[in-house]
């Protein structure tokens, strides 16, 4: 598959068209849990893996997971045959770097040892002159994998099921049903101590307008970028230009996990703005409702919210409204607001963990192959 050809895929920052997403990856998820901090934005380093169980196993219960889809891409091209170049498959690169690949080069360069009894390399029939043709773009697992299947495998929505993250939450419960990025149904209950005197708020999700996690979005742009740099490379590469593929590669796996890892902050409450639009419940302008993604996670958050025409102050001993202690105060929709409440649930996604399970393990593939590469150059040039 070599030369960039144009296909569906489209690349956008917001969604635009989501009718390639797979219709039938819909997963209810049931809201559960104690409060969590939403501001977190520690990042885990660059080829950091952590362990998690390779297939999560998906317990029915009343109420399933509030879980979300993984990234899928716009459109999803057939994969390609590939055929190993040089015979260098991956089993055989791993062996011989293991084993006995620097006696064999050696052995080869050795002057003093009869042509007929050198031993054999894996080498293709182009010229050295033109640098060693050393793989095949789409064979680059180090465990004989395919890397283009993984890749894509990674971008695929398939529904999961789960229980709840932790135990039932008096103030937020209800459930969500996604579609690739879109919540596209959902209730929610809930019961704010400060907020509308304590009493019970029930809200819907629109099912004409979907509410979409823009996470999830720039996730699967970043794994159709990598995509879009496999199909753009010529079929035969050099050491050179697969290490150059790798990093590109490579950059792309980190930034859609990263992505996935901890939402930026303009796209979190106060900087985004919550879309009534969205709800099929009318939501009152002082209640904020959001949803985004950490890690295997997802998190609905729901702030109330009272309007003042100015900067508040605050005191030290009394704060507004008779409360004991100073509410948060932020900037809203051009207004001064205090935060009266502010209910942050979390819950695991089984799906969102394969995800990040995936992501990590093609990130792991890509460096070891570079170490591969450098390997292979560092051999050469003692010789």
């Amino acid at each position: 598959m070599a030369g960039a050809q144009d296909d569906n895929r489209q690349h956008f920052k917001k969604q635009q068209n989501r009718q390639d997403y797979n219709g039938n990856a819909k997963r209810k998820n049931s809201f559960a849990g104690n409060n969590k901090n939403v501001h977190n934005t520690t990042l885990p380093p660059t080829g950091t893996v952590t362990t998690s169980p390779t297939t999560p196993t998906s317990t029915s219960s009343n109420h399933t997971s509030f879980a979300g889809s993984g990234p899928a891409l716009p459109s999803l091209k057939p994969a390609p045959d590939h055929v190993p170049v040089n015979n260098f498959n991956a089993q055989e690169v791993s062996n011989y770097l293991n084993n006995t690949w620097k006696e064999t080069f050696d052995r080869y360069h050795d002057s003093n040892i009869p042509e007929a009894e050198k031993p054999e390399l894996y080498r293709s029939d182009k010229a050295w002159g033109n640098g060693h043709v050393w793989g095949q773009k789409g064979h680059l697992m180090a465990n004989g994998k395919d890397f283009y299947s993984e890749l894509r495998k990674s971008s695929l929505a398939q529904a999961s099921n789960a229980q709840p993250a932790t135990a039932n939450n008096d103030f937020l419960k209800g459930f969500i049903t996604l579609d690739g990025s879109d919540i596209i149904k959902g209730e929610l209950s809930v019961k704010l101590s400060s907020y509308n005197r304590g009493n019970l708020i029930k809200i819907t999700i629109n099912t004409k307008k979907p509410y979409f996690i823009e996470q999830l979005v720039d996730a699967q742009n970043y794994l159709t970028l990598a995509l879009d740099a496999l199909d753009r490379t010529s079929k035969d590469l050099t050491k050179e230009s697969a290490r150059e593929l790798l990093d590109s590669v490579l950059i792309y796996i980190i930034s859609s996990r990263s992505v996935l890892v901890c939402a930026h902050e303009e796209k979190l409450f106060p900087y985004k703005i919550c879309d009534p639009q969205m709800f099929g419940t009318a939501i009152p302008e002082d209640l904020v409702i959001q949803f985004h993604v950490e890690g295997s996670s997802i998190v609905c958050s729901v702030y109330g919210l009272q309007y003042h025409s100015s900067l508040p102050s605050q005191k030290k001993n009394g704060g507004l409204l008779g409360t004991s202690k100073s509410s948060k105060i932020c900037k809203y929709k051009d207004k001064y607001a205090s935060i009266l409440d502010e209910v942050i649930v979390k819950s695991h996604d089984p799906k969102l963990e394969e995800v990040m399970e995936g992501l990590e393990k093609l990130e792991r593939e890509c460096l070891a192959w570079k170490g591969k590469i450098a390997l292979f150059k560092n051999l050469e040039m003692e010789n």
